[in-house]
């Protein structure tokens, strides 16, 4: 981050991804620095493309199959379940990286997809009833916004951009650690009456991500930007 500050110093308003870039850029660079969300489809991704009605609790995960995506953890939340007892269960694994020879090998119950868009990845969210999103290293994390487009509440690390996306408690939860999507897990897993809650929160939540209110911000930080440019540009004519 150091040797980039010199970089974001150049615009006189930066756009980030979450509040904890919006923080630390605005107080690194001395600018003014303004939250960029996303937007989510949320015609694409909807409950209402789920297929699957098999009695099987089905835990997702989407992105790539690598080791910054700390998805070595699925296979622990996994055994987990199973030595519980929690064994009616499965994991519906979307994406492709070199991690996917170690799940294949340490899973027992995973479903993998491959690589997959459109209206296939909109059916497989809406096939999944709690979605695992253990990642670190995310600015954003877009793949936990379209689980809970599609009615999907998300269980997200404390650390990067996807624990702003998640209101823990509401529309998933935002776990510190293993033990903790462990905890969460079997929570969801064990109390369907509150997965329901959550499910329908999760829908709510998204509706209100729209492209719309999004863009409203970013035209909103390009107006600031003008304005500043104006006033520096006016301060330079009359010194």
């Amino acid at each position: 981050m150091q040797g980039s500050i010199l970089y974001y110093k150049m615009p006189r308003v930066i756009l980030s991804p979450n509040q904890e870039l919006v923080n630390d850029l605005g107080r690194r660079t001395g600018r003014a620095s303004r939250l960029m969300g996303r937007g989510v489809d949320t015609d694409m991704f909807s409950p209402t493309k789920r297929t699957r009605e098999n009695g099987v609790f089905t835990f997702g995960s989407c992105g790539r199959l690598r080791a910054e995506k700390n998805v070595r953890m699925l296979v622990e939340i996994e055994k987990a379940l199973l030595e519980s007892g929690r064994t009616k269960i499965e994991f519906l694994i979307v994406g492709e990286g070199n991690e996917r020879e170690y799940l294949s090998e340490n899973m027992k119950t995973a479903e993998f997809t491959g690589f997959i868009d459109g209206e296939e990845l909109a059916a497989a969210y809406a096939n999944m009833d709690v979605f695992l999103f253990p990642s670190e290293t995310d600015a954003f994390g877009n793949v936990a916004q379209e689980a809970n487009a599609s009615g999907v509440p998300a269980i997200v690390s404390d650390k990067g951009g996807p624990k702003f996306i998640v209101r823990c408690g509401e529309t998933g939860f935002v776990a510190k650690d293993v033990d903790e999507f462990i905890k969460y897990a079997f929570e969801l897993y064990d109390d369907q009456e509150k997965l329901s809650k959550m499910k329908a929160l999760s829908r709510k939540s998204a509706m209100s991500r729209s492209w719309d209110s999004i863009f409203e911000g970013v035209y909103d930080g390009y107006r600031e930007a003008i304005s500043l440019h104006e006033k520096a540009r006016a301060r330079h004519t009359n010194g």
